[in-house]
């Protein structure tokens, strides 16, 4: 982990940032964070349903709610992406 006690080391840390190699651009990191998000809604969902299997449905209910949300998001999240993909400055 890296410490961020000091403006010293926040700048050093930033600095080796920007020397990273272009595979780390942000449409590649994003689109991680993306199939994450992919992956834990579906472990959620995994969950939820042996949640309600042992009859805790009012539980279950808030769960899909969630679940809903990060669906949705998940879509604006993919399009989002698509239009850094099209520009050609992230290429």
């Amino acid at each position: 982990m890296v410490d961020f006690s000091s403006s010293a080391n926040l700048m050093t840390y930033s600095k080796g940032i920007d020397a990273m190699p272009n595979q780390y651009v942000l449409p590649d990191m994003l689109e991680k964070i993306y199939e994450n998000q992919l992956a834990l809604e579906a472990a959620l969902m995994e969950l939820t349903l042996e949640v309600e299997r042992q009859g805790a449905g009012v539980a279950g209910e808030n769960v899909r709610g969630a679940l809903h949300t990060i669906g949705e998001n998940a879509g604006h999240i993919k399009q989002s992406l698509a239009k850094l993909r099209a520009d050609s400055s992230y290429k």
